[in-house]
């Protein structure tokens, strides 16, 4: 039923489609453009890249990952 609707109205589904690509790469790039994001970002990578390298440190992460 959804292949036959959709094979009956493809042209309203791709402009829907386009439409919402369009509006989630505004929303995206007005995220990423937040400089509130771009601190959470930024402290998201340092937690995890301390993590890392505290399982570098004790060997886990050889271990659990394989070399890296």
């Amino acid at each position: 039923m959804s292949i036959a609707y959709y094979l009956t109205h493809r042209q309203e589904i791709e402009e829907y489609l386009q439409q919402q690509e369009t509006a989630a790469d505004a929303l995206q790039e007005q995220l990423e453009s937040s400089p509130d994001y771009q601190a959470e970002i930024a402290e998201l990578r340092s937690r995890i890249l301390g993590r890392w390298t505290a399982a570098q440190e004790n060997g886990a992460a050889t271990q659990l990952y394989g070399t890296i």
